[in-house]
């Protein structure tokens, strides 16, 4: 019997432009699995992503892209796992109390299927898909209030109680 041995290497960068208004991060990250016998498979992929923000007043715009992205499935069951490309654009707008987002994720994929696993042997062979919402096409909104309560701090770090009622909470 064989064997298993995986490794996960590779490198992550943000830069800050325009006095912090425009962020960009990426990464690459590069898996390598071996399984023995009696899968005695080897698999190689590189994995990447990027993302960038761009901060206005209370307003973000942000765009995020993340590849295909493969790993081995578990220790020595010789399953390697396959998720498919996700991409994203969202704008939000946001104050001490507000914060609104609106996103719109995979806009020209419309295939439910997610993921696939395989696995392949001298014995038997296995391919299995995954299916749910995580590459499909999706529209997010959404809306929070902050509700302001209990002892608030000041920039001299010296703990005061804002107008109204105590709060018990925070004491």
């Amino acid at each position: 019997m064989g064997g298993f041995t995986s490794l996960t290497t590779g490198a992550y960068g943000r830069v800050r432009l325009l006095q912090n208004r425009l962020q960009i991060a990426g990464q690459i990250a590069v898996p390598f699995c071996h399984n023995g016998e009696p899968f005695n498979s080897d698999h190689v992929d590189v994995n990447y992503s990027l993302q960038a923000y761009w901060y206005f007043g209370g307003w973000d715009i942000g765009a995020q892209y993340f590849s295909d992205k493969s790993a081995p499935g578990s220790e020595i069951n010789g399953l390697w796992t396959k998720h498919k490309e996700t991409y994203s654009l969202s704008i939000g707008w946001g104050n001490s109390s507000w914060n609104v987002l609106a996103q719109i994720a995979n806009p020209f994929t419309w295939s439910w299927k997610n993921s696939s696993n395989e696995m392949y042997s001298r014995y038997f062979d296995r391919k299995q898909s995954g299916y749910g919402v995580d590459s499909h096409c999706y529209v997010k909104l959404g809306a929070s209030y902050v509700f302001g309560f209990g002892k608030h701090v000041k920039q001299n770090n010296e703990a005061s109680q804002q107008n109204g009622a105590g709060s018990a909470i925070l004491e």
